[in-house]
């Protein structure tokens, strides 16, 4: 995992989006379970201004039979879609207000993995 990671970070600074698309989609084929390279990939698009871009990579990891660290999809993803639709302060109080849902609706254990 570490060679993909690194060739992507150099193919990055030399400014080849196009190739670092590509290397995230290999990265993806060979471990489709890693949601560190699932949300490094969207969080790239979302950067480059490409939201629709970054969503519908969201949508592919969570569409996943198996992944190892889902909550980090879950935190990564809510916490972009608070920044595109609320000021700072804003999202402070929505993200209180979606616990707090969340504490009602989950059990504890699933909770968690939010905070």
């Amino acid at each position: 995992m570490q060679i993909f990671k690194t060739y992507i970070e150099i193919e990055l600074q030399l400014g080849n989006i196009d190739r670092c698309r590509r290397l995230y989609e290999k990265y993806l084929e060979w471990a489709p379970a890693n949601c560190y390279a699932w949300s490094k990939f969207a969080e790239l698009e979302r950067s480059l201004g490409e939201t629709e871009r970054g969503r519908a990579i969201f949508e592919l990891a969570i569409a996943q039979p198996v992944l190892d660290m889902p909550e980090l999809l879950w935190k990564v993803g809510l916490l972009s879609f608070l920044s595109r639709v609320c000021d700072v302060y804003q999202m402070g109080e929505h993200v209180f207000v979606l616990i707090k849902t969340l504490c009602m609706l989950f059990p504890p254990t699933m909770v968690k993995m939010f905070c």
